[in-house]
């Protein structure tokens, strides 16, 4: 993977970071756009690990297999962190359908994650 690579994916992570911490308590902003934004930032994080590492990782929004690929490859999320899961469904299913009845989402806790992981996933780099 060219090296740029790694940079430009902790790039799009850190602007969808910015779009969550700006959303995630505007009431006039849907769940799935919140969801969303927070999905591709933990996404773009975990790539941006391996793509440092030079793992090759499938076309895939699936964090579940991100994480697990990393566990491979000597870096193991916190079992906290990997909650990240539940905002997998947000990243195409949620996007081009009609939100789950009951399916809110804690916008508190999906800004936390996201700001959590970040910290993680920089201390794996010494960013």
């Amino acid at each position: 993977m060219p090296p740029e690579t790694a940079l430009v994916l902790w790039q799009k992570a850190r602007q969808d970071q910015q779009a969550v911490e700006l959303l995630w308590c505007s009431e006039g902003i849907a769940d799935d756009i919140v969801g969303f934004h927070s999905q591709q930032a933990v996404e773009k994080m975990l790539k941006a690990l391996l793509a440092e590492r030079d793992v090759h990782y499938e076309k895939t929004h699936n964090l579940r297999y991100l994480i697990e690929l990393l566990a491979r490859h000597g870096l193991s999320m916190p079992g906290d962190l990997q909650e990240a899961v539940k905002l997998s469904p947000f990243a195409v299913r949620l996007r081009y359908a009609s939100p789950q009845p009951g399916g809110k989402l804690d916008r508190q806790w999906a800004r936390d994650l996201v700001r959590r992981v970040r910290e993680w996933a920089e201390a794996q780099t010494g960013a």
